[in-house]
């Protein structure tokens, strides 16, 4: 029934209105990383609205950016959902970056398009392609671009300066049209 629907179930719980409680992180903090990185820290909550109460059911996230001095930038989130919200059907990030972030590298599935009810034709393996190489113009606008079983990837500038990447899952990477804004919109 639709009451008992994870959709239901979802709204129910305020996940289709997560926000940062009280509006600002928990924590900021800065210092020496691996390899002699600076190592930027952030600890947050996502609650319903918001919400600022203690005991509050949400999503306790922690950000860590290692920034390295060959211009590498290391992306790492822990999310840990509070065990009284229903199951979360996916958890994901979203980062922009410039335009000029024109190429992409993954060691996943490839090379084409692939979700997880379809990867079984795509090889898994390491692939590179032009960001705009990787829309796909359907005629509904949905999600596209994506390649699954993706263990990391990595956006490239002209100059092959490695910026970012993704630890598991899924990866698309789309120009940045359609209401995004300016920039390249990442999807982890």
């Amino acid at each position: 029934g639709e009451a008992l629907s994870y959709c239901s179930r979802w709204r129910s719980a305020g996940i289709d209105r997560l926000a940062m409680a009280g509006g600002t992180p928990e924590s900021i903090t800065h210092g020496p990383g691996p390899h002699g990185a600076l190592r930027v820290s952030v600890t947050y909550r996502l609650t319903p609205d918001g919400d600022a109460k203690a005991g509050a059911a949400g999503v306790a996230v922690a950000l860590v950016h290692d920034v390295r001095t060959d211009s590498t930038v290391t992306v790492s989130v822990t999310a840990t959902v509070s065990s009284s919200l229903p199951p979360v059907p996916r958890a994901g990030l979203r980062l922009r970056c410039p335009k000029d972030m024109g190429a992409c590298e993954w060691f996943g599935r490839g090379p084409h398009e692939c979700y997880s009810d379809r990867k079984a034709s795509a090889a898994f393996g390491r692939y590179t392609a032009l960001v705009d190489d990787m829309h796909v113009p359907y005629i509904v606008p949905s999600e596209n671009g994506g390649r699954a079983d993706a263990s990391w990837v990595a956006l490239h500038r002209r100059a092959s300066t490695r910026v970012g990447g993704a630890d598991k899952g899924e990866a698309a990477a789309a120009a940045g049209s359609g209401g995004v804004g300016p920039g390249l919109l990442l999807s982890l």
